[in-house]
């Protein structure tokens, strides 16, 4: 469901933004969003292998992590388009 949402709420922004934001800030702005949804719904999951039991993070959560990240770069490397 919260996919879905972000989908709606991407198509309403490229719409009505798109011809002022620089090249590369949806794709980054869906890469942040999407991963950080996962990272707080891998919280709600069951671990799928016994080693993830002592973990702070599961290893969804860890390999969510670097995406965030360079959906951040995507959104705030480039600035505004000139």
């Amino acid at each position: 469901m919260a996919y879905l949402a972000l989908f709606f709420v991407m198509i309403y922004l490229y719409r009505r933004h798109s011809k002022e934001l620089h090249r590369g800030f949806f794709f980054g702005l869906c890469l942040a969003t999407i991963f950080t949804f996962r990272f707080f719904i891998e919280f709600v999951k069951e671990n799928q292998v016994s080693f993830e039991d002592q973990m702070t993070f599961n290893m969804g959560q860890w390999l969510s992590i670097p995406f965030i990240i360079i959906g951040f770069y995507f959104i705030f490397a480039y600035g505004k388009k000139k």
